[in-house]
């Protein structure tokens, strides 16, 4: 999810923030669990919208690299 985070007295946009929640339900015969992972980012608005189409996908690359790390830790801690 992308919203604007804050604006300039002229009402224009000067940041974004960046938010992308995960959930995953765990299930094996002994129990059942939900986890949820949350991520976000305050991100300055470019004047380039080339360049700040690059560095928002990079930041959600960033998102999933750390949700899968965090989803891997929390699995491994399931036994």
């Amino acid at each position: 999810k992308k919203t604007a985070n804050s604006k300039d007295s002229t009402g224009a946009i000067k940041s974004y923030q960046l938010i992308a929640t995960s959930e995953f339900n765990i299930e094996n015969k002994d129990n059942n669990e939900r986890i949820i992972i949350n991520e976000n980012f305050i991100m300055d608005k470019n004047e380039n919208k080339f360049d700040e189409k690059n560095y928002e996908r990079t930041i959600k690359l960033n998102f999933a690299s750390s949700i899968t790390q965090k989803l891997l830790l929390k699995l491994n801690s399931i036994k």
